[in-house]
């Protein structure tokens, strides 16, 4: 690159003239980014004798760039003359980095003159140069790529193009810029951390360092280069603390955290962002759960001793907060115990008397203290009669004497209760009816053992009995008779449970009739197994038949409830079964004959024992041992810890010897319960019809199977995978199902039939096979319809074939007949 040249060329006798075309920058527009440039053409002598005399006028043109400028002149020329016949100056534009690299000039210069050596029509000169370069843009470096807010420092470094040049630096990041100044062409700056309130979703943004490069005042460009820019691990989000409070059920605050009454209130406080970052989550952790805001309660505390609640919050950066903690002290609790309760009959001074009219009741309870604070209230109460206990103390150990006036020949029922600030426990005992080892009714005809007789006709026993030989009772036996209130449809009580037994997990079962019920109902009660027995609950409770059963729990006593059948209904337990274990004082029942309309709150209903039960009550005819009639209920109950398999067990209480024809066995859950197993089949199933259902209203996912595979869609859109056709079930049968003979272990017949093992890499024929745990299967329903679909491709094929076959045979019949016409027409002639 130069700042001026020129081209020629020669030209004439000799070669000793030329056509010269010469180049030079006038000057530089740095702003414009433009150079001045004259071009001059001229016509030279290179000898003393070598002149050019002539007087017309020639043309000649200058082409700049592929721009042509037209000249006329005159060619005369004396020796070792230098003569100008054309100048041109123009403006050229450089690129946009400043440079002009290879711009073309050419020159032409009509001479039309005959020299010694010939006639020279037209000489051209040309070429191409070029310009230096004019000052654009400087370029920069960065020390770094990547920086963290308020702590690295970025040097910038600037190489400019020309020394006359002057630069701008501008460090830019979202909505900021910092403007900065060079010093000898360098400049360090460290971003500040305010910036991070720039970025408060992110930890790190993108901004950039910007080098205005100026002549003068004009910019005449600049460069950009990214840098990446993060905020420090140390920006995180905070809080000011976690506090803990009391939340108590019936009692304030100052009881403390109580096992089992109290719950805690946990809130964050003062959880603020950082640097314009905002809280987007809480966490608060525990060895007895962890949640997600920032006010929570948590359920019923059961843990006992110190518990710690660890906090954190994390921010819209994803930040998390350091931890901070608050501990409680859980105080153990237990519902006030009656640990000991007895009664016996005495006289004043408390002796005992078995025939006395004084009552002396003996007892023992607990109250768990909680820091002296725990409130205390120990009574009993006997026919309306309420007596406080006067007592200071936590624990109770005492005795008291009633009465003076209970008739021997009576029983009184006392009832101990103990209540603290949150729980009320009782239990109940009973005074008996003064003891003799046998007695007669005064005037009557009553008989009683181990008792006094109070009524006529009337047999009773107060001791427990042995029969070692066979007892049989010609009118039957029955426990327990309810009936209030008859003529009013409501609900009965007609027992309470008192559990005071520890591990009281031993079955009890009813057998109980009413009026209009088509059988016996049972029910069947368990209580739970714990030592304690202020958390005694139910189980289960079991019911069969169409009894409707409700249990209500208060502390420690369950009310039994049965809804009546109808106004008139007579509810009769007929049985009790319990084991001796259940027959210790700490568990009693006593027996209620007691009419509510409508039944209190909390109410526990028995459900259908186990896993199944008959739908809609109804009731199969079953055959048992050659006896037919009806199965009081069916009771399925589970095989196995999945519950997926069932053992179906039929009771018996009443033989009928018809059936209505509308009963039906019919499974809870549809497609749940299966009947035998592989290895536990049926013999034989006799039945009229064995029906499936074909109702679309109960099917879904219906595809209608294509004919033949060129006439369908061959990849499902939802599986990409080819569906199975006609043409496909046809060619199954054909040619790849085997068909064996074999009996079933243990059984001696033979059967015919295919093993599905055969046919796993067929997809026709694992479409029949139901994959179990206990054994293959295949579905008879898809079996029978797979052998109609391949029928039916068959049958399609003899039709067309039958219909082609019939337009071969209409086709000849109609060649015949044009062959007799041919044959007529030729005879005739």
């Amino acid at each position: 690159m130069a700042e001026n040249g020129k081209f020629s060329t020669s030209f004439g006798t000799d070669n000793k003239y030329s056509l010269i075309l010469e180049w030079r920058r006038n000057s530089v527009d740095v702003a414009s980014n433009v150079s001045n440039v004259t071009f001059d053409v001229y016509l030279q002598s290179s000898g003393s004798s070598y002149t050019i005399v002539s007087s017309a006028t020639k043309y000649g043109d200058l082409t700049l760039a592929g721009v042509s400028y037209n000249f006329t002149f005159s060619a005369s020329l004396s020796g070792n003359q230098k003569k100008l016949i054309y100048s041109k100056t123009i403006n050229i534009t450089h690129f946009a980095d400043g440079t002009r690299l290879n711009y073309e000039i050419s020159c032409s210069a009509g001479m039309k003159i005959t020299f010694g050596s010939g006639f020279v029509n037209n000489v051209v000169t040309s070429g191409k140069f070029s310009l230096e370069s004019v000052p654009r843009a400087s370029d920069f470096t960065l020390s770094t790529s990547s920086a963290t807010l308020g702590s690295t420092a970025v040097t910038i470094k600037v190489t400019p193009t020309s020394s006359s040049l002057t630069h701008k630096v501008y460090f830019n990041f979202g909505s900021t810029t910092a403007t900065l100044t060079l010093s000898s062409n360098t400049v360090t700056y460290t971003p500040p951390l305010s910036w991070a309130s720039l970025i408060p979703n992110a930890t790190s943004g993108v901004g950039s360092v910007v080098v205005q490069t100026y002549s003068g005042s004009t910019l005449v460009g600049s460069k950009t280069k990214s840098i990446t820019l993060s905020v420090p691990s140390s920006v995180v989000p905070s809080f000011t603390s976690i506090t803990s409070a009391v939340v108590n059920t019936g009692v304030d605050s100052s009881f403390g955290y109580i096992k089992g009454k109290s719950k805690a209130k946990l809130t964050i406080n003062g959880a603020t962002g950082s640097y314009g970052s905002t809280i987007k989550s809480y966490k608060i952790t525990s060895s007895i759960g962890t949640w997600s805001s920032s006010s929570v309660t948590t359920g019923e505390l059961n843990t006992v001793g110190n518990i710690t609640f660890t906090a954190t919050v994390t921010d819209s950066r994803g930040r998390t907060s350091a931890s901070k903690s608050v501990t409680i002290n859980v105080q153990n609790y237990t519902k006030p115990k009656i640990t000991a309760l007895s009664i016996y009959r005495c006289d004043a001074d408390g002796k005992e008397n078995t025939e006395g009219k004084y009552a002396c009741v003996s007892y023992k309870a607990s109250i768990t203290p909680l820091g002296n604070k725990n409130a205390k209230k120990y009574s009993l109460i006997c026919s309306g009669t309420l007596k406080e206990i006067s007592s200071t103390s936590y624990e109770l150990s005492g005795s008291l004497i009633y009465g003076g006036s209970y008739e021997i020949e009576k029983t009184y029922t006392f009832e101990f209760m103990v209540e603290d600030s949150f729980d009320l426990v009782t239990r109940r005992v009973i005074l008996p009816k003064a003891f003799a080892t046998m007695d007669f009714k005064a005037g009557g005809t009553g008989v009683a053992i181990g008792t006094l007789a109070t009524s006529d006709n009337l047999f009773e026993s107060a001791l427990p009995s042995q029969f070692n030989e066979v007892t049989r009772m010609s009118k039957g036996s029955y426990v327990h008779t309810a009936w209030a209130n008859s003529g009013t449809a409501g609900f009965l009580k007609v027992c309470s449970f008192n559990v005071q037994l520890n591990y009281s997990d031993a079955p009890i079962e009813l057998t109980i009739v009413q009026r209009h019920y088509s059988c016996i109902s049972k029910l069947f009660i368990n209580f739970n197994s714990v030592s304690d027995t202020g958390k005694v609950a139910l189980d289960y409770f079991y019911k069969t038949g169409e009894i409707k059963a409700y249990m209500i729990q208060t502390n420690t006593t369950f009310d039994l409830y049965i809804r009546k059948k109808d106004a008139y209904d007579e509810i009769c337990i007929t049985d009790m079964q319990l084991s001796s274990y259940m027959t210790n004082r700490q568990f009693t029942i006593m027996w209620e004959n007691t009419f509510f309309a409508t039944l209190p709150s909390g109410y526990i209903e028995a459900t259908d024992r186990r896993n199944g039960k008959w739908w809609g009550g109804q009731h199969p005819q079953v055959n048992m041992e050659g006896r037919t009639g009806i199965g009081k209920y069916l009771d399925f109950h589970a095989t196995n810890e999945s519950e997926s398999q069932y053992d179906a067990c039929f009771y018996y209480e009443t033989l009928w010897n018809t059936l209505a024809s509308t009963h039906s066995i019919l499974p809870q859950f549809n497609n749940t319960c299966n009947l035998g197993s592989s290895d536990q089949r049926w013999a034989t199933i006799y039945s009229v019809n064995a029906l499936n259902t074909s109702d679309a209203e109960y099917k879904e996912n219906i595809k209608y199977i294509p004919s033949h595979k060129e006439n369908m869609m061959l990849k499902m859109m939802n599986k990409g995978e080819e569906e199975i056709t006609l043409e496909d079930l046809y060619n199954f049968y054909k040619n790849n199902y085997q068909l064996t003979s074999y009996n079933y272990k243990g059984q001696s017949q033979i059967e015919y039939g295919f093993i599905t093992q055969d046919f796993y890499d067929d997809k026709v024929g694992e479409s029949l096979i139901i994959k179990n745990e206990l054994g293959d299967m295949f579905s008879v329903n898809s079996y029978i319809s797979s052998i109609a679909g391949a029928l039916q491709y068959e049958i399609n094929i003899r039709d067309e074939q039958i219909s082609n076959q019939q337009n071969e045979i209409n086709e000849l019949r109609e060649m015949v007949e044009n062959m007799a016409e041919v044959i007529k027409q030729l005879q005739n002639k």
